[in-house]
């Protein structure tokens, strides 16, 4: 986020999907510091593969500046909380055991 104002916001929405519990990475991408070094441009959109996470089967896509390289390792965090966030079991009450990840 750019100002205070467009952070608190962020909080605000944030809290409020999740009832006013905000969740770890709600909380991390808040308090971190976003620093844009180029104007905009499309970025590309690539599908990754299908990632197992317990019973459930996440398509990872990853969106980059054009030619950019994913250092994957600054996911690895995000990725495991995110599983660890994952209700279970995979199948019932609506859900069907598939989602996506986007990691950018």
């Amino acid at each position: 986020m750019s100002s205070d104002l467009g952070r608190a916001a962020y909080c605000r929405a944030a809290a409020h999907r999740s009832n006013g519990r905000m969740p770890l990475l709600w909380k991390m991408a808040v308090t971190d510091t976003l620093h844009i070094n180029c104007a905009y441009a499309p970025r590309p959109i690539t599908f990754v593969e299908v990632r197992e996470f317990g019973d459930w089967k996440l398509k990872l896509y990853t969106i980059t500046l054009p030619g950019a390289k994913i250092d994957w390792s600054i996911f690895q965090n995000g990725l495991a909380v995110a599983q660890s966030a994952l209700p279970t079991p995979a199948i019932g009450d609506g859900r069907f055991d598939v989602g996506f990840v986007i990691c950018h």
